[in-house]
């Protein structure tokens, strides 16, 4: 075995060796502090309420958040359906110049092909 190759395999094996060591310890570590935790209960009764004490408070947060968004749904809903027999008329009106329009431009290109295809407008229309 070349002396590269054998430098290459104690780095290896010494970086594997420590990985491993690193891991194992971390794992225990967390095993410790489970353990730890699993049997002091004294502190946990008031961590529990410490946390539901911050969880009212955010659903309070929300809730009022919710109530404020659902007040502005309301009036914009209130000012478009207020708005909604404008748009209605302004877009019949708008429609209905179109179709003027289009007329016009019918009959000004050829009067014989305007009247006939203004008399199938009419049945179609009736």
């Amino acid at each position: 075995m070349p002396f590269e190759q054998f430098v290459i395999a104690i780095v290896g094996i010494i970086f594997g060796t420590g990985l491993i060591g690193f891991a194992v310890a971390r794992v225990t570590g967390l095993i410790k502090m489970w353990m730890q935790h699993r049997f002091d209960k004294s502190g946990s009764n008031e961590d529990l309420k410490h946390v539901y004490r911050e969880f009212r408070k955010f659903q309070k947060n929300v809730d009022r958040r919710l109530q404020n968004l659902e007040a502005i749904i309301a009036e914009d809903d209130e000012a478009e359906k207020s708005r909604e027999p404008e748009q209605k008329t302004r877009k019949s009106i708008e429609a209905h110049q179109e179709t003027i329009d289009i007329e016009h431009r019918e009959q000004r290109e050829d009067p014989e092909k305007s009247s006939e295809s203004g008399n199938l407008r009419n049945m179609l229309r009736s």
